[in-house]
């Protein structure tokens, strides 16, 4: 729709930008004030400006590109540029650039727990978490070493980046780590992510991992703005479901054989929490007990 290095117009304000060479490989790299008219500066690669558009805009020799109150993505690079109008009718629940544009935050928690962000210094931690036997029941994706960790912790950077995750390190004071926590599928439009969460073994049942997503959901559903929050585990992973419904996650429904792991297809209990629900969380139903060391968190994602 967009002819080649064309200018175009849209009202003013500041609006987030994002740079990348294609619709879907964008990071968020900060926002500008963008006047009557004005052409994006793109250094070689493409700019996005991506806003609310109050009036017609019109582009030079193209014309009518969008209507008054839509949403418009509008990208200018070297040789090539598109514009597109946001399909839906409705503004996103959460505005672009929220996250992205600011570093990860680092979240207290209760019990003197600190969620922050991985640090090269946590791969053995990390790596010894998917050699526990009980973690590696539920997780089929696994680092190899400490190197392939660090890998991982910088794609996590870059998730936080591109607003497709965020990633803590479940510490004690910062220090020790003790588990881990991810914000995964984030949907800005709908305003839906889903958690995930693994404890190491000598931090299992002290309430770590539930005291941490306390604090994440928190977080997430009052200071972000998310509507709904959704975790899932298997059916065969009680200590999940506890720590799901501790933290005020209620048990919505089973997924039938949604998940494959080492052992076959399992079926997976899917939990969720609204913003606005009551802040106490529910009792978790009572379940036989035994002698047994408790079993650990699933992490919904694998990874």
């Amino acid at each position: 729709m967009c002819a080649p290095q064309s200018h175009w117009v849209t009202s003013s304000g500041k609006v987030p930008v994002y740079m990348g060479t294609s619709a879907v490989s964008l990071t968020y790299v900060g926002s500008i004030t963008v006047k009557q008219r004005g052409r994006p500066q793109p250094g070689g690669r493409t700019a996005v400006a991506r806003g609310i558009v109050d009036r017609e805009v019109r582009e030079e020799g193209v014309g009518d590109a969008a209507a008054t109150g839509s949403w418009l993505t509008c990208a200018v690079g070297l040789g090539r540029s598109w514009c597109m109008t946001r399909a839906l009718s409705t503004p996103p629940v959460i505005t672009p650039g929220l996250l992205g544009g600011s570093p990860q935050p680092v979240l207290p928690a209760s019990g003197g727990l600190l969620l922050r962000p991985w640090e090269d210094a946590d791969a053995p931690a990390f790596l010894s978490a998917y050699q526990d036997d009980e973690i590696r029941r539920w997780h089929t994706r696994r680092p190899s070493c400490e190197g392939q960790a660090r890998e991982w912790f910088d794609a996590y950077r870059q998730d936080w980046k591109r607003e497709k995750g965020g990633h803590w390190a479940i510490t004690r004071d910062g220090e020790e780590v003790l588990g881990r926590l991810a914000l995964r599928g984030l949907d800005f439009d709908d305003g839906t992510a889903g958690v995930a969460y693994w404890t190491l073994p000598a931090a299992r049942g002290a309430g770590v991992a539930s005291h941490g997503l306390q604090a994440l959901t928190a977080w997430a559903l009052d200071e972000i703005g998310f509507h709904r929050l959704e975790l899932d585990h298997s059916t065969r992973n009680h200590a999940s479901c506890r720590v799901a419904a501790k933290s005020g996650y209620p048990l919505e429904g089973t997924k039938r054989s949604a998940a494959v792991h080492d052992d076959g297809r399992h079926d997976m209990h899917l939990h969720a929490r609204i913003r606005g629900d009551r802040d106490t969380p529910p009792t978790p139903p009572a379940g036989p007990r035994s002698n047994r060391p408790p079993k650990p968190i699933h992490d919904a994602w694998s990874s």
